[in-house]
């Protein structure tokens, strides 16, 4: 690879490509042409333009690229550059041979005009393009050229958008698995109308979408298996008055990320009870939204009670902590068989709020703490929850050096009461594990281990593997 950029970038025009002056072979030459192809499909798309001066072989070869990278921001142009910049799409995209494109990848920092870059879109997809990721910060109204929509070819949709994103009456992405989308919706029953013609899409990315035209959508979308829903720091206001309702009865992942105190709920699933769900929640609330932030957090676990996995960010378990009437408003998590919670450097995993969860979740098999702590109540002295008698066999536990006797409270309060617990794994720095080791098997001598078969193992961070307590 290098040795083609490095023919390129020669002075001279015209290298030959046979045996060099030096004596050395010349062995790029001799490549199949799919393997040349694939060299350049991995260089920086200015690179693969250039190899066309190298000899006769290579003057078309480029052409046949079938994966295109157009990054503006790359290349680092000068005012009077763009021209040429443009002129290098046009000349990749139009004249083009018959052979197919993989992925068409263009990032724009500039505008430019609509007719350019529908051409473009209309070329890609005569292509046959499979990928088309698109960066387009044009701030006009306008409408990608319709062929884009009604492509049979394209698996993979990535669009960014600087405007509203509007489209034909027409949709019918009948290949389309993934598809990313940071854009401005119209109205309700036209954003309804986009999804409902992507009826084998499996994979759905909504990341600071503006939805201020949208009051309810409701999206059914039976082949979707992972939803992504990212509203950032920066997301508009328009998202305080709108509801999303998916049903999606084949979801397996949810991911869910929030910044703001919106009203913005991803899901209501009325069929996950047959799915094996994994949800990641993050929510960070503002201090002018303090109370407020809480109610929502649990308004949008109780829409997501059926999952099968359930990830919670330091940020929610501040949410939750910060809420009086936990115990009454948290749902039942009936499905729920792991359970992972973390709090970096907060102090929000208080005992109260880990017996809660713990007690709303009766069939947790496996449970990841980010440490052990010392309780702020004797609650947890007195409350044994039921997945403790019953299902509880695996406690992952981070961060732990052996050396404060407060944080081997909850391992030896889980020891003495989980009756069914088969592997306990602790996670600490490598050089660190025999102290650690040294220190819990003292502390452990005097308490008496519920589970016979429990197993305790000590990992380095760097998941090597484990030493097993003896």
């Amino acid at each position: 690879m290098d040795a083609i950029v490095s023919l390129a970038d020669s002075e001279t025009r015209k290298v030959s490509l046979g045996p060099v002056a030096s004596g050395c072979e010349d062995r790029i030459s001799k490549l199949p042409e799919d393997v040349l192809l694939y060299i350049l499909s991995h260089l920086p798309i200015k690179d693969v333009l250039r190899t066309s001066a190298l000899s006769k072989r290579w003057k078309y070869l480029w052409t046949s690229v079938s994966e295109i990278d157009f990054n503006e921001y790359n290349h680092e142009l000068r005012l009077d550059m763009k021209t040429s910049f443009l002129d290098s799409v046009d000349n990749v995209l139009l004249r083009h041979d018959p052979s197919d494109i993989r992925k068409f990848h263009l990032v724009l920092k500039t505008r430019i005009i609509v007719e350019r870059i529908n051409s473009w879109v209309s070329a890609a997809v005569s292509h046959n393009v499979q990928e088309l990721d698109l960066f387009l910060p044009v701030k006009k109204h306008f409408v990608l050229h319709y062929s884009l929509f009604t492509s049979e070819s394209i698996s993979i949709l990535k669009l960014r958008m600087g405007s509203y994103f509007k489209f034909p009456c027409l949709i019918r992405l009948s290949n389309l698995k993934t598809l990313h989308l940071a854009v401005t919706f119209p109205d309700d029953r036209s954003t309804e109308r986009f999804f409902s013609g992507c009826p084998v899409l499996e994979e759905l990315v909504l990341d600071n979408c503006v939805w201020d035209h949208n009051k309810s959508i409701t999206l059914c979308i039976p082949t979707l298996r992972a939803l992504t829903i990212y509203n950032g720091p920066f997301s508009p206001d328009g998202l305080l008055d709108c509801v999303i309702i998916v049903h999606a009865e084949n979801l397996t992942s949810l991911r869910y990320t929030s910044c703001l105190a919106i009203g913005l709920l991803p899901c209501n699933l009325t069929s996950l009870e047959s799915a094996y769900v994994d949800a990641y929640v993050d929510i960070t609330y503002l201090e002018h939204t303090e109370d407020e932030f809480p109610k929502r957090a649990i308004s949008l676990l109780s829409r997501i009670h059926n999952v099968k996995s359930l990830t919670l960010s330091t940020d929610t378990m501040e949410c939750l902590y910060l809420e009086e009437n936990l115990q009454a408003g948290l749902p039942t998590f009936s499905s729920l068989t792991h359970l992972k919670v973390n709090f970096g450097e907060s102090q929000y995993l208080s005992d109260q709020l880990l017996t809660c969860l713990l007690e709303k979740s009766p069939n947790i098999e496996s449970l990841e703490i980010p440490e052990v702590f010392y309780p702020d109540s004797d609650r947890l002295s007195t409350a044994v929850p039921q997945c403790f008698n019953t299902r509880l066999k695996t406690v992952m536990i981070s961060n732990i050096d052996g050396d404060d006797v407060r944080e081997l409270w909850f391992l030896k309060y889980m020891l003495e009461n989980a009756t069914v617990l088969e592997r306990v794994k602790i996670f600490c720095v490598d050089s660190e594990i025999e102290l650690v080791k040294q220190e819990i098997n003292q502390q452990l001598q005097p308490i008496h281990i519920r589970s016979k078969s429990c197993v305790i193992e000590f990992c380095d961070e760097s998941n090597q593997e484990p030493d097993v307590f003896p």
